[in-house]
């Protein structure tokens, strides 16, 4: 998963630098590395299907720890 997170990140801080910056600075608590994970796919407009999809798990899953 790490290794996946590091390829995202590196694809959005090539166009959008900031992105990450401002997101830890906007979070009230810490953000794990999912957290981090689900926020750039969301950005990249990715719907819960594509992210079930690309992360290997139902998309039920990802629908319940986008409201959480």
């Amino acid at each position: 998963m790490d290794k996946d997170l590091n390829t995202i990140q590196n694809i959005i801080k090539e166009f959008h630098t900031n992105f990450f910056k401002k997101l830890n600075d906007i979070a009230v608590t810490k953000l794990t590395n999912l957290d981090i994970k689900y926020a750039a796919y969301i950005y990249m407009n990715m719907d819960n299907s594509q992210i079930a999809s690309i992360s290997n798990i139902d998309p039920k899953t990802v629908s319940v720890k986008n409201t959480v």
